[in-house]
Formats: structure tokens, sequence, C-alpha cells
């Protein structure tokens, strides 16, 4: 793990509280988030983690208010960035927001780029959306800087390319790079190796560890894999139809895994110890249709510990701590083996 912030040790610079994002569509309403709530300090690392259709991409562009005005209906108790009202602030307020103090990076670095300019052009332009009046030596310096700093060798050279002449793992520093351009408060890193194969991901992964401690940035890592966030966060949020079911510092959440749907997705984790031959484990069922959520707990129908209670009233909240669960089951004791 890249940091031991403690949560004492960090300062809120986001907070959200009850968030919920319906999507109106032809067949009905469909019920994308329903009341996810959590915060992220400067400098801290949050992942937030679960399968896709849980919740989690909706939630990062409801902060960066990305989603379509025509169908997303978006509303919460909270939601701040400092002193702004994110719900509320004007456009012109957000314009100046995104990229200047929350900057994304998204899962394919081939769509995230346009393949008609070069590079070294497109960091230019992210660098001059919030310095208009910068002037050209001056530019070129921070393009190559920006280079330099996500790890891209032969900066001047690779200015002038084009997106297709580059591998994933470095359009993916040059998506990075173009997020960094106004160094920002927040980076939030959406399944940002997706598309990378298993050794350009974890030199991503670091490589984003490395600029958030450097730059103190807050970062939102948004990711399927329990394993990737036991890695690069200080504290994680498991989210399931739309729910946070379970937070807790890393270190507390793999001690301790309370929610039956967080043991699922680690016990689907594949491991260099299992014997050859074995199946690999998934979490058995079907997520819900978001259009018609369930009564009562959303997992019920893929969990082993269901009762009757579990289809129709929603679970309480139990917590100790830091550590919070959504889950009927009261065994006060679990361990990861």
């Amino acid at each position: 793990m890249h940091s031991s912030l403690s949560p004492s040790s960090v300062t809120d610079i986001l907070e959200v509280d009850d968030l919920h994002v319906d999507f109106e569509l032809p067949r009905g309403r469909l019920h994308a988030v329903r009341g996810a709530s959590f915060s992220l300090g400067s400098g801290e690392s949050l992942g937030i983690v679960g399968e896709s259709g849980s919740g989690k991409s909706v939630t990062s562009r409801a902060i960066m208010g990305l989603l379509p005005a025509t169908t997303a209906r978006v509303k919460a108790r909270t939601l701040r960035y400092g002193q702004h009202d994110l719900l509320d602030a004007p456009e012109r307020v957000m314009r100046r927001l995104r990229g200047g103090e929350i900057a994304m990076i998204y899962q394919d670095p081939m769509r995230a780029l346009n393949p008609i300019m070069r590079v070294g052009d497109q960091v230019a332009e992210a660098i001059r959306a919030h310095e208009p009046s910068l002037g050209r030596k001056e530019l070129s310096t921070r393009v190559v800087g920006l280079l330099d700093a996500v790890r891209i060798p032969d900066a001047n050279k690779r200015i002038r390319l084009y997106p297709h002449q580059l591998s994933g793992g470095m359009r993916q520093r040059i998506v990075i790079a173009m997020a960094l351009a106004a160094n920002p408060s927040i980076l939030i890193a959406d399944e940002p190796t997706t598309s990378l194969d298993v050794t350009v991901q974890a030199e991503i992964l670091d490589l984003l560890g490395d600029l958030q401690e450097e730059r103190g940035m807050g970062m939102i890592l948004v990711t399927h894999d329990l394993g990737v966030a036991a890695w690069h966060t200080n504290r994680i949020m498991v989210m399931y139809a739309g729910r946070g079911v379970e937070h807790a510092t890393t270190a507390d959440l793999f001690e301790d895994m309370r929610m039956p749907y967080t043991r699922a997705l680690f016990d689907s984790i594949p491991r260099v110890d299992m014997p050859p031959g074995s199946l690999l484990k998934s979490v058995e069922g079907r997520p819900v249709d978001p259009s018609n959520p369930p009564p009562g707990c959303a997992f019920r129908e893929r969990c082993h510990l269901a009762v009757e209670i579990c289809g129709t009233t929603a679970p309480p909240r139990r917590q100790v701590g830091s550590h919070w669960w959504d889950c009927w089951d009261d065994q006060e004791e679990k361990s990861v083996k």
C-alpha cells in the first residue's frame, strides 16, 4: 500500500452523503445509485469496489457533473467539494472545477484521446484550458515536464506522435498527464487499467500511487478488483446495486470482512497458491435489475447466509469504529483465512 494515513490525519475535501442517481429511459426508471455516502481526505486514496453495474462509475460521473442532463436525475443530501456545492454550482464554475480541481482518468485511453491530434497538442490543450495566457515556449516546457512526470521516455520526441503510434500503456500515461495538467486536488481513476496487460497494469497503478503521494492529491480508485484496491488505497467502500454495503480502512477490511458480498469478491480473486487445475471461484448468481431493485437486501438471492428477513426488510447498518457494513447477519467474529 502506498500510504498509511489514519482517518484523523486528513481533512475532508470531498463529501458525498446519500447520493441518488436515476436515469429516465424509454423502458422506465433505472436506479443506478441508491444512497451512496463517503468522504475523501486530502492526500488520501479511497477505493470504490464492486462488479460492473454496481454504480461505481455513475457515482464518479455524478461528482464531475458529467451525466446527461436529459436523462439523469441526481440528488443528494450533500455533494460538496471544499466550499462548492456540486449539485447547485453553475456550469461556469463546474468547467473551472473539472480538470482544474477534480480530474478524471477514464477506462479506455484510445477513446479518451483524439486520434487525429498529436499527443503533445492534446496535453497542451488540457493545460491551456485552465491557463489560456500561457506563452508558447512555457507551454511546450510544461507539456514535456508532464510527460516526464508520467515516465514517458524521450518526451521531446513522443509529443509529435499520434495515439495509434503508442502502446496502450503509453496512451494511458498521456491521459494521466492530461489529468494532471492543472495540478488537481482530486484525481478520479475509473478502472484505469482495464484494457492493459497485467505487467503494464502494475506499472500504471504504481505510477498513480507515486504521483498521488508526490502531489498530495486525494484519489478515488474505481475498480472491480479488491486485490488492486488492497495495494493502492487507504480506505475501501464496497458497492452493490447502487449502495455502499461495507466501508473500512483497507487494513481493517482485509482483516475482518463482514458483508458476505465483500467476502465473495475476495474469494473470486485468482491466487498463486491455488492447486493446478482448480476452478476459479466467482460470485454466484446475477446482479439485480437496477430498474426493479428488490425489497430487503439486494444481495439476498446470491448470499449463502440469507434468512427470511433479508427478503423483506433493508438490513441494518452495523458499525465498529470507522468500519461499517449493512447486513442482517450478526456474527461478531469473522476472519480472513
